[in-house]
């Protein structure tokens, strides 16, 4: 005698027309788009928006539904095991140098603050103007 066996999707799907809920109340509860639910229940996964975003809908699904997120997500791993990637060269040793000699991102913010005169000032005066309210008023020093 052969089992059959329910994939994720239908498994949720049985599971959520047992509970009596529509799909229309799901999404609403679970703040997961209509359009995703379908797809999972369809075990159209490729529909979402990746890997990770299966699994978080999965799990919110699941514990919408009283179920374990872990064991749901288990199977749906199980199913659907990611194809193994090709093997990659050694990871880099020592520090990563960035591309194109650029600086860092974070390197190019400026602090603008908007003074008493409501003009605005930037960089050097306005840390300068900072430490000095900060100092005054707080008590805190800020170290050059």
């Amino acid at each position: 005698m052969q089992r059959s066996t329910l994939g994720v999707g239908s498994a949720l799907r049985k599971v959520r027309e047992g509970l009596g809920l529509t799909l229309e109340e799901a999404a609403r509860d679970t703040r997961v788009r209509r359009e995703f639910l379908e797809a999972i229940e369809a075990e159209e996964f490729d529909r979402l928006l990746g890997d990770v975003h299966v699994r978080g809908c999965l799990r919110t699904y699941a514990t919408y539904l009283r179920l374990s997120p872990d064991k749901v997500v288990a199977a749906y791993e199980a199913e659907h095991a990611p194809e193994p990637s090709p093997a990659t060269s050694a990871p880099l040793l020592g520090r990563a140098e960035p591309a194109l000699g650029g600086r860092r991102r974070r390197d190019d913010h400026r602090l603008l603050i908007l003074d008493e005169s409501d003009r605005w000032t930037t960089s050097e005066e306005a840390k300068h103007q900072l430490a000095i309210r900060l100092d005054a008023e707080l008590g805190i020093v800020i170290e050059n």
